[in-house]
């Protein structure tokens, strides 16, 4: 019992030393995340994470502030309260599947580094995210305006010109990420790579739901008496 009061005594000694100092190696952060020295050690390696990457998040979302529009109409406190709910998600992001992002970690670079890197990238996806569903959500007139011109083949870009109304009302019954999918994938010719990366999903996956977007687009169109021929272009 004695034994185990020292270790627990040492363990919060070593956390606040780390605490005040600020600085693990990074074999340090790796061990102590992971609670390879305890509890209250993972506890403390979690905490200083969390506060780095937050400050971290609001120093990138105060340099994008002005080239997103998302982030334009904020104020600082709501641009603080964004920067702590992005460090959350990112320390949630690490501790999944105990602790499994680790893996992905080669310790080339320092691992605060790295972490930052993490937190940016989910940054940005969300960022662009949020600018697509904005895209999507813009009059169906506009869409179709940009359908067309985005279609190689004059003949398809007449067939979709021809049933417009049609067309818009379908995409509107798509859910949104089937909509983005088929949009980014077909409309602006991306790679499912590319949409994969914005979405937060493989490209196999972005595949699919171009796939379902497609038939669900067949089936509302078949069902407003729309001809074979254009029926082709969503198979």
């Amino acid at each position: 019992m004695y034994a185990n009061s020292q270790q627990k005594s040492k363990a919060h000694h070593d956390a606040a030393v780390v605490s005040a100092r600020g600085e693990r190696s990074n074999q340090q952060w790796l061990v102590e995340l992971t609670g390879q020295r305890g509890t209250t050690m993972q506890a403390q390696a979690h905490l200083d994470l969390a506060l780095h990457l937050q400050k971290k998040a609001l120093t990138y979302l105060y340099v994008r502030q002005s080239g997103v529009p998302l982030l334009n109409a904020l104020t600082r406190e709501e641009l603080s309260q964004f920067a702590q709910d992005f460090a959350q998600e990112a320390m949630e992001k690490l501790a999944r599947d105990e602790h499994a992002l680790l893996a992905k970690y080669d310790q080339r670079g320092k691992f605060l580094s790295w972490m930052t890197q993490v937190l940016r990238h989910m940054i940005a996806s969300e960022l662009r995210l949020s600018a697509w569903k904005t895209r999507h959500s813009q009059p169906c007139d506009d869409v179709l305006a940009h359908l067309p011109a985005a279609l190689p083949n004059p003949e398809r870009a007449a067939m979709i010109g021809h049933i417009g109304d049609i067309l818009c009302a379908a995409l509107t019954q798509l859910p949104g990420r089937y909509r983005i999918a088929f949009w980014e994938r077909v409309a602006e010719g991306r790679s499912a790579a590319e949409v994969g990366e914005m979405l937060g999903i493989s490209a196999n996956a972005v595949n699919v739901l171009v796939y379902r977007a497609k038939m669900k687009l067949r089936e509302y169109l078949a069902g407003a008496g729309v001809t074979a021929e254009v029926l082709v272009l969503f198979s």
